[in-house]
């Protein structure tokens, strides 16, 4: 917490020379190297911009007067600084790996070798992304996109397996090495019926032969593309679970199972879980993690399900929520000190007609009334839901 002497101030009151002593977020989720410093430039201060709401400035060590406008940040706001603009930049980054995926699936469906090369840039683009906007990141993970549907789960599934394992503290060499076997891990898949792939509650008896072959399929495939032996080895295992109830070998155990192969095996739950599938409604991003939680122990390890926990927050993005004061919402983004009070948007008010306006609320903001009652199921529509808020933050 801030001490005596420092100013809680909005980042369009600064000017140079004062001293920011605290920010609104972690200061790792920022460029700043130096925890405290003196304002200097109008770089340094729209750099604040993109990153900050507010933050706290020291008066002692201030070499201006801390300005008289300086008032409150407002609950509400068209948008968080940067969040538009970080959204269409990853989404811009998303189609761009979509579009090279989809001719090394297209080869690989053949199975025949494709080349792989173009996937390491495309990961990189990804990963800078996921550095400086995993809000924005996970929001287009819950969009629902009814096209090219194991291209998108596959991003979805690299994505959150990147955020755990920066949460995890993996080297860079052990991340690169899961982001690509994360875009690659369901290539097994590729020329199967679409039943078998995407109706999982209608496989016959003979269907599962195929299912449990997947993996060996999909390592099988990737071994003529000139993939490491790690890659290739988290693509084999990732339906493996420490309990030994896992396929294609039923193996068991932290010696036979990574952690990097658990983390990929984690995300690739939890998307499936919260994916629209026919027959089977998609659960929320919290919902999904509570039930996950339940047998994280036996399956994948606390260390995983801690992770994916930091990387997800309580209320992950895209969940629906009931506030107090009878409105319901959709979180959109959060930071690790104010994970109970999410930044929202406002769907429809309490009397169930829909606001005049989609601004979004900061719930941590001083002042703000609103506090989350309870996280609700899935919305009915939930991706035409989704998808009118994502067009109403990039048009912002």
């Amino acid at each position: 917490m801030p001490s005596a002497g420092q100013v809680r101030v909005a980042v369009h009151d600064l000017v140079p020379g004062l001293y920011i002593s605290q920010l609104d977020r972690p200061w790792t989720e920022t460029p700043f190297l130096f925890q405290g410093f003196e304002l200097r430039d109008e770089q340094e201060l729209g750099i604040l911009r993109d990153y900050c709401r507010y933050v706290w400035v020291d008066a002692a060590r201030s070499r201006v007067p801390i300005p008289a406008a300086s008032k409150p940040v407002s609950t509400t706001s068209q948008q968080p600084p940067g969040f538009g603009a970080g959204l269409s930049r990853c989404q811009q980054r998303r189609q761009q790996a979509k579009a090279i995926l989809r001719p090394v699936f297209e080869q690989l469906s053949e199975d025949t070798a494709a080349s792989v090369e173009t996937l390491g840039e495309s990961l990189n683009n990804l990963n800078r992304e996921l550095i400086n906007h995993p809000d924005a990141m996970l929001w287009l993970n819950a969009l629902y996109e009814p096209d090219q549907r194991l291209i998108s789960h596959s991003l979805n599934v690299c994505t959150l397996s990147l955020l755990m394992a920066e949460q995890l503290n993996l080297s860079m060499e052990n991340r690169t090495a899961l982001g690509m076997a994360a875009l690659l891990h369901d290539v097994g898949k590729l020329g199967l019926p679409d039943r078998i792939v995407f109706e999982p509650l209608q496989l016959r008896m003979d269907d599962w032969e195929q299912i449990h072959a997947m993996p060996v399929r999909g390592a099988e495939r990737l071994k003529r593309c000139g993939l490491s032996e790690m890659v290739i080895e988290m693509v084999h295992r990732h339906q493996e679970h420490l309990n030994g109830d896992g396929f294609p070998r039923q193996l068991r155990g932290t010696r036979e199972l990574s952690l990097e192969t658990r983390i990929l095996g984690l995300a690739n739950a939890y998307d499936a879980m919260t994916a629209d599938w026919p027959r089977r409604p998609a659960l929320s991003g919290h919902e999904a993690a509570v039930r996950l939680n339940r047998i994280q122990a036996d399956r994948w390890g606390r260390e995983c399900m801690e992770g994916l926990r930091r990387a997800l927050g309580v209320y992950p993005p895209g969940t629906q929520v009931l506030l107090t004061s009878g409105d319901k919402a959709v979180v959109i983004m959060s930071q690790p000190q104010t994970r109970l009070r999410p930044t929202v948007v406002i769907h429809e008010k309490a009397a169930g007609q829909a606001p005049e306006s989609m601004a979004l609320t900061d719930l941590s903001m001083p002042g703000c009334r609103h506090r989350i009652e309870r996280p609700l199921p899935a919305h009915p529509k939930q991706g035409e839901l989704l998808a009118h808020i994502t067009h109403r933050l990039l048009a912002a």
